[in-house]
Protein backbone atom coordinates (compact mmCIF):
# COMPACT_ATOMS: atom_id res chain seq x y z
CA UNK A 1 0.00 0.00 0.00
CA UNK A 2 2.69 2.31 1.06
CA UNK A 3 3.78 2.26 -2.48
CA UNK A 4 1.44 2.62 -4.74
CA UNK A 5 -1.56 4.85 -2.30
CA UNK A 6 -4.71 3.33 -0.76
CA UNK A 7 -6.83 4.18 -3.72
CA UNK A 8 -4.43 2.41 -6.00
CA UNK A 9 -4.17 -0.89 -3.34
CA UNK A 10 -7.69 -1.44 -2.99
CA UNK A 11 -8.50 -1.02 -7.02
CA UNK A 12 -5.23 -3.27 -7.96
CA UNK A 13 -5.39 -6.22 -5.73
CA UNK A 14 -2.82 -8.30 -8.08
CA UNK A 15 -0.10 -6.11 -7.31
CA UNK A 16 -0.49 -7.00 -4.00
CA UNK A 17 -0.83 -10.55 -4.58
CA UNK A 18 2.59 -10.52 -6.56
CA UNK A 19 4.28 -8.29 -3.96
CA UNK A 20 3.30 -11.07 -1.13
CA UNK A 21 4.44 -13.70 -3.49
CA UNK A 22 0.72 -15.33 -3.41
CA UNK A 23 -2.38 -16.46 -5.23
CA UNK A 24 -5.74 -14.68 -4.80
CA UNK A 25 -6.93 -17.53 -3.45
CA UNK A 26 -4.48 -18.37 -0.65
CA UNK A 27 -4.85 -14.04 0.29
CA UNK A 28 -8.32 -14.23 0.25
CA UNK A 29 -7.96 -17.72 2.56
CA UNK A 30 -6.63 -15.27 5.02
CA UNK A 31 -8.18 -11.75 4.44
CA UNK A 32 -11.59 -11.73 3.70
CA UNK A 33 -10.73 -8.21 1.27
CA UNK A 34 -8.42 -5.72 0.95
CA UNK A 35 -9.82 -3.47 3.77
CA UNK A 36 -9.41 -6.32 6.23
CA UNK A 37 -5.68 -5.88 4.76
CA UNK A 38 -5.39 -2.41 5.40
CA UNK A 39 -7.16 -2.52 9.32
CA UNK A 40 -4.21 -5.25 10.21
CA UNK A 41 -2.24 -2.68 9.03
CA UNK A 42 -3.68 0.29 11.31
CA UNK A 43 -3.40 -2.19 14.14
CA UNK A 44 0.26 -3.12 13.77
CA UNK A 45 0.84 0.84 13.47
CA UNK A 46 -1.33 1.29 16.96
CA UNK A 47 0.55 -1.36 18.57
CA UNK A 48 3.49 0.44 18.07
CA UNK A 49 2.28 3.69 19.28
CA UNK A 50 1.39 1.67 22.54
CA UNK A 51 4.96 0.38 22.74
CA UNK A 52 6.60 3.65 22.28
CA UNK A 53 4.22 4.99 25.01
CA UNK A 54 5.62 2.32 27.29
CA UNK A 55 8.84 3.15 26.62
CA UNK A 56 8.23 6.87 26.99
CA UNK A 57 7.38 6.24 30.47
CA UNK A 58 11.03 5.03 31.23
CA UNK A 59 12.75 8.06 30.48
CA UNK A 60 13.87 11.46 32.55
CA UNK A 61 12.80 14.74 31.63
CA UNK A 62 14.40 18.02 32.62
CA UNK A 63 11.02 19.64 32.46
CA UNK A 64 7.38 20.20 31.88
CA UNK A 65 8.10 21.31 27.88
CA UNK A 66 10.47 19.02 27.39
CA UNK A 67 8.24 15.86 27.82
CA UNK A 68 6.08 17.62 25.96
CA UNK A 69 8.60 18.28 22.83
CA UNK A 70 9.68 14.90 23.36
CA UNK A 71 6.27 13.21 23.18
CA UNK A 72 4.82 15.25 20.09
CA UNK A 73 8.41 14.18 18.50
CA UNK A 74 7.89 10.73 19.16
CA UNK A 75 4.32 10.36 18.15
CA UNK A 76 4.04 13.17 15.39
CA UNK A 77 6.94 10.89 13.63
CA UNK A 78 3.83 8.55 13.18
CA UNK A 79 2.63 9.88 10.18
CA UNK A 80 5.78 10.13 8.46
CA UNK A 81 5.67 6.73 7.76
CA UNK A 82 3.89 5.73 4.73
CA UNK A 83 0.94 3.28 6.17
CA UNK A 84 -0.46 6.05 9.20
CA UNK A 85 0.45 9.01 6.47
CA UNK A 86 -1.89 6.49 3.79
CA UNK A 87 -4.61 6.10 6.43
CA UNK A 88 -5.03 8.53 8.91
CA UNK A 89 -3.57 11.73 6.59
CA UNK A 90 -5.55 10.61 3.67
CA UNK A 91 -8.45 9.58 5.38
CA UNK A 92 -8.83 6.04 4.82
CA UNK A 93 -8.72 4.66 8.47
CA UNK A 94 -11.79 1.79 8.83
CA UNK A 95 -14.63 3.20 11.19
CA UNK A 96 -12.90 0.13 13.32
CA UNK A 97 -9.70 1.39 13.94
CA UNK A 98 -10.77 4.68 14.02
CA UNK A 99 -12.76 3.50 17.37
CA UNK A 100 -9.12 1.46 17.97
CA UNK A 101 -7.32 4.40 17.42
CA UNK A 102 -9.17 6.03 20.01
CA UNK A 103 -8.81 3.52 22.51
CA UNK A 104 -5.05 3.59 21.46
CA UNK A 105 -4.92 7.21 22.64
CA UNK A 106 -6.44 6.78 25.80
CA UNK A 107 -3.42 4.68 26.61
CA UNK A 108 -0.97 6.47 25.62
CA UNK A 109 -2.96 9.71 27.43
CA UNK A 110 -2.43 7.31 30.91
CA UNK A 111 0.76 6.45 30.11
CA UNK A 112 1.64 10.30 29.36
CA UNK A 113 -0.37 11.53 32.56
CA UNK A 114 1.79 8.58 34.51
CA UNK A 115 5.00 10.04 33.68
CA UNK A 116 4.50 13.76 33.83
CA UNK A 117 1.95 13.46 37.05
CA UNK A 118 5.21 11.07 38.79
CA UNK A 119 8.39 13.15 37.36
CA UNK A 120 6.66 16.85 37.63
CA UNK A 121 4.79 16.31 40.78
CA UNK A 122 1.57 17.46 39.02
CA UNK A 123 -2.03 16.01 39.40
CA UNK A 124 -3.03 16.42 35.89
CA UNK A 125 -6.71 14.71 35.53
CA UNK A 126 -7.35 11.72 32.52
CA UNK A 127 -9.39 13.99 30.61
CA UNK A 128 -6.58 16.47 30.42
CA UNK A 129 -4.20 14.24 29.39
CA UNK A 130 -6.35 12.71 26.55
CA UNK A 131 -7.57 16.21 25.08
CA UNK A 132 -3.69 16.70 25.31
CA UNK A 133 -2.79 13.90 23.20
CA UNK A 134 -6.05 14.16 20.86
CA UNK A 135 -4.71 17.61 20.51
CA UNK A 136 -1.19 16.84 19.55
CA UNK A 137 -2.52 13.55 17.43
CA UNK A 138 -4.70 16.72 15.36
CA UNK A 139 -2.11 18.68 14.66
CA UNK A 140 0.43 16.34 14.28
CA UNK A 141 -1.94 15.11 11.05
CA UNK A 142 -2.32 18.62 9.90
CA UNK A 143 1.62 19.03 9.72
CA UNK A 144 2.26 16.06 8.05
CA UNK A 145 -1.04 16.86 5.45
CA UNK A 146 1.07 16.86 2.43
CA UNK A 147 3.19 13.83 3.19
CA UNK A 148 6.30 15.83 4.21
CA UNK A 149 6.57 17.26 7.43
CA UNK A 150 5.43 20.97 8.07
CA UNK A 151 8.03 22.42 10.50
CA UNK A 152 6.29 25.21 11.35
CA UNK A 153 2.88 23.34 12.25
CA UNK A 154 5.08 20.83 14.15
CA UNK A 155 6.30 24.02 16.27
CA UNK A 156 2.94 25.23 16.91
CA UNK A 157 1.69 22.09 17.67
CA UNK A 158 4.70 21.47 20.62
CA UNK A 159 3.46 25.04 21.27
CA UNK A 160 0.36 24.14 21.87
CA UNK A 161 0.34 21.49 23.93
CA UNK A 162 3.00 22.80 25.95
CA UNK A 163 0.93 25.68 26.76
CA UNK A 164 -2.52 23.67 27.53
CA UNK A 165 -0.87 21.28 29.74
CA UNK A 166 1.68 23.92 32.01
CA UNK A 167 -2.21 26.14 32.17
CA UNK A 168 -3.80 22.92 33.60
CA UNK A 169 -1.22 22.01 35.67
CA UNK A 170 -1.90 25.44 37.46
CA UNK A 171 -5.72 25.39 37.36
CA UNK A 172 -8.60 24.00 36.77
CA UNK A 173 -7.30 21.14 34.88
CA UNK A 174 -5.66 19.40 37.87
CA UNK A 175 -7.48 17.39 40.58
Amino acid sequence: MSEIGYEAFILTPTKLFDRAAVTGGAFYAYFENLTDVADALAEQSMEECRRQADQFGDTLFASLDAACDSFLETFSAFYSRPVPYELWCRGYISRAMKELDGVTNQYIAERFRTVLNEQFELNLSQVTCIVAVEMSDHLSRYAYRNGDVDLEAKDKAKSAMRAFLSAESSGPGSC
